[in-house]
C-alpha cells in the first residue's frame, strides 16, 4: 500500500519542503535512481506530472519508483526517485499509460492531503 508523507502545503509556489511517496514492503531500490524537472502550476497538476514521469519510468526504464523527493530547482521542482527493477515485482493488473484528468480531485486538510486520480491502462 503506498503511503504518502507530507507535512506541509508544498506546490509550485512554496517550494521549501518536500514529498514523499513510499511503498510498505518493498525492498530498498539497489542505490539505482532517476532525476526528472517537473514543472506545475498547481498541486493538481504537479500531482499529475510526478505520476506522469513514474508512467514514463515504468514504461520506458522498467523500473518502478519506491520513493520520490521533489527540490526546488531553477524555479521548477527535480523530482528524485529511488527506484526498483520492475521485473522483481509480481505483476498485478494492467500497466498504467497515462493519468486522466477527470475526476482528479487533491486536497489538504487537518489529517494532511488526500486525494484521488484514475490512472487509464
Amino acid at each position: 500500500m503506498a503511503r504518502v508523507h507530507d507535512l506541509s502545503s508544498v506546490g509550485p509556489r512554496s517550494l521549501g519542503s518536500e514529498r514523499h511517496i513510499c511503498c510498505s514492503g518493498c525492498t530498498d531500490g539497489g542505490g539505482r535512481s532517476a532525476r526528472s524537472h517537473v514543472s506545475a502550476t498547481s498541486d493538481e497538476d504537479l500531482l499529475v506530472a510526478v505520476l506522469d514521469e513514474v508512467i514514463y519510468l515504468l514504461d520506458a526504464a522498467g523500473v518502478v519508483p519506491l520513493d520520490v523527493e521533489l527540490e526546488p530547482v531553477d524555479g521548477d521542482l527535480e523530482a528524485r526517485f529511488a527506484t526498483i527493477d520492475a521485473a522483481s515485482l509480481p505483476l498485478v493488473g494492467a500497466v498504467p499509460k497515462g493519468v486522466s484528468l477527470h475526476e482528479l480531485h487533491l486536497a489538504s486538510g487537518l489529517a494532511g492531503w488526500s486525494g484521488s486520480v484514475t490512472l487509464d491502462v
